[in-house]
């Protein structure tokens, strides 16, 4: 019986000389009960991003089959900048019809690829026939359009302020 009483007198001395591992431990546990209850809470998610809820007015998706497109996405992940180029119907050489335009591979068929174009550019490729190319740029460089909104940002504004006399 005495020796009971000494071993619990023993453990109670051990615990207050560990007590920061205890404290430590208990927190670790409480810890571990939140966030095993917060990841069970349902999240409420909307369903996926609809591709064309996302376009900018003024611009559209052209889907587009392009000749090598095997060797583009073993490059590209989602998305690129690319130069389109398209054959001459004679056999000549390849001739470039867009410079530096986005392509963004179709979230629901990775097969699928579509330019991120103005619109204004519709028309354009739409009177192209293929088979279309196409040649990977920098994904930070800007693209370039050239279109009726370009052409009139590029005229040059001189004032003339009165002089003095």
């Amino acid at each position: 019986m005495n020796l009971d009483i000494k071993t619990k007198i023993k453990s109670i001395k051990s615990f207050k000389d560990n007590k920061h591992l205890v404290i430590a431990f208990i927190l670790l546990i409480g810890l571990s009960v939140y966030v095993s209850h917060v990841n069970n809470i349902e999240k409420v998610t909307s369903g996926p991003v609809q591709a064309d809820t996302i376009i900018p007015k003024g611009f559209i998706l052209f889907p587009i089959q392009l000749e090598n497109i095997d060797a583009i996405k073993g490059v590209i992940d989602s998305y690129g900048v690319i130069d389109i180029y398209g054959r001459s119907k004679n056999g000549g050489a390849a001739k470039k019809l867009l410079s530096k335009v986005k392509i963004i591979q179709a979230p629901y068929n990775p097969e699928e690829y579509a330019l991120f174009l103005p619109e204004y550019l519709s028309s354009k490729m739409m009177s192209e026939t293929g088979p279309f190319l196409g040649v990977i740029q920098n994904k930070a460089t800007k693209a370039e359009f050239a279109g009726p909104e370009t052409e009139q940002r590029q005229h040059k504004v001189n004032i003339e302020y009165q002089k003095g006399s």
